[in-house]
C-alpha cells in the first residue's frame, strides 16, 4: 500500500511508522504521538508537530527546512534531505542526525547533545560543542575548524576535510596524535 495522505489517524495512537510511502504532507497528526517515522516519503515542509513529540525520523525526504520543533524531543533524524542550516534546536535534544544534506551552518547546539551525525555536508567550521558531546561524525564535509572539542568523546570521525586547527580542551600535550585517548587538551593542534 502507497500511501500519498494522512488522516483520520486515531487521537490516542503514540507511535507511527509511515515509512516508504508517496506522503507529500504531514499534517493533523494525533496530539499524544511520542514517536513518528515518516521517512522515504515525498514530504516538503516539517511543520505543527504533536507537542509530546520525542522522537522524529523524517530522513529521505525533500525537506529544505526544518521550522520549530517540540520542546520534548529527544532523538531527531533528517539525513538525506535538502536542508541548508539547522537553528532553534530544542534544549531536551541528545541524538541529531542531519547527515547527507547540504547544510553550511550549525549553531546553538542543545547543551545536553550527546551524538551529532553530521558527515557528508558542507560545513566549514564547527563551534561550540556542547560538552555532554559524546560521538561526533563529521567526516566529508568542508571542515576546516573544530573548536571547543569535548574531552570525553567515545567517537570522532574528521576524514575527508582539511582540518588545520582543532581547540582541544584540557590536554596536557601537543606532541602526541590525535587519538581518542588524547583528546583532553586546551591546546590548538594541527592535525595536517
Amino acid at each position: 500500500m502507497n500511501l500519498s495522505t494522512i488522516d483520520k489517524i486515531p487521537k490516542n495512537v503514540t507511535v507511527l511508522e509511515i515509512c516508504n510511502n508517496k506522503i507529500g504532507k504531514i499534517e493533523n497528526l494525533p496530539p499524544y504521538l511520542e514517536h513518528l517515522n515518516c521517512s522515504l516519503n515525498c514530504i516538503q515542509k516539517i511543520e505543527n508537530l504533536p507537542m509530546l513529540l520525542k522522537e522524529f525520523n523524517c530522513g529521505y525526504n525533500l525537506i529544505t527546512k526544518i521550522g520549530k520543533l517540540p520542546y520534548f524531543l529527544d532523538k531527531f533524524y533528517c539525513w538525506r534531505n535538502q536542508i541548508e542550516k539547522i537553528e532553534n534546536l530544542p534544549s531536551s535534544l541528545k541524538i541529531f542526525a542531519c547527515y547527507f544534506n547540504t547544510i553550511h551552518t550549525i549553531e546553538n547546539l542543545p547543551r545536553k547533545l550527546q551524538v551529532l551525525d553530521c558527515f557528508s555536508n558542507i560545513i566549514s567550521k564547527i563551534e561550540n560543542l556542547p560538552h555532554s558531546l559524546k560521538k561526533l561524525y563529521c567526516h566529508d564535509n568542508q571542515v576546516y575548524k573544530i573548536t571547543n572539542l569535548p574531552n570525553h568523546l567515545t567517537d570522532f570521525t574528521y576524514y575527508g576535510n582539511n582540518i588545520d586547527i582543532v581547540n582541544i580542551i584540557n590536554n596536557k600535550t601537543k606532541t602526541k596524535p590525535m587519538t581518542l585517548k588524547n583528546i583532553v587538551a586546551e591546546y590548538i593542534i594541527k592535525i595536517s
